[in-house]
């Protein structure tokens, strides 16, 4: 959303918030504690608020804030089609080459601003040298994705190129 980076949203459904426990505690996320039993027995706050420790992240909130006023006075409506347009060009001059092979669907719109592909016998870590050289940025390897990259018969990944505004 072009804001920046360091701000999670947690979505619960009310009927799970009373049942979860927090992942980490701490910052304000604890009413009491006590030991019980030769045992310390955290009682946690209210949610939201048990499930923020630490300080809140202010300035990334406020930076998110931001981004989405930019995004709406754009208009979402421009950004997808924009990112539309870019992504069947490039799938169009990838698809050129035969030793490409784009993953995923062949339908551009179907991408939503990505496309990963590879290029046969060639290690992507030393695709992304090129681009790099040419100020553009592109990511490599399995992308948080290593069962599916397995699955696929690609263990060492792939290329991804991302398109926005």
């Amino acid at each position: 959303m072009l804001g920046p980076t360091g701000l999670g949203i947690l979505w619960i459904n009310n009927r799970l918030v009373d049942k979860l426990e927090p992942a980490l505690g701490g910052g304000g996320t604890v009413k009491d504690v006590k030991p019980i039993n030769n045992e310390i027995k955290p009682y946690w706050d209210e949610p939201p608020y048990k499930f923020g420790p630490a300080t809140s992240p202010i300035i990334e909130a406020a930076g998110l804030k931001t981004a989405i006023e930019y995004l709406e006075d754009i208009s979402m409506e421009k950004v997808v089609k924009h990112e539309e347009k870019l992504v069947e060009e490039a799938m169009e001059a990838l698809s050129r080459h035969r030793r490409i092979e784009i993953i995923g669907s062949n339908d551009p719109r179907e991408h939503r601003g990505i496309i990963t592909f590879t290029i046969e016998n060639t290690d992507p870590d030393a695709i992304s040298l090129k681009p790099r050289s040419m100020n553009i940025a592109v990511r490599t390897g399995t992308h948080c994705a290593n069962t599916l990259y397995h699955y696929i018969k690609k263990p060492r990944g792939s290329i991804r190129i991302s398109f926005y505004i």
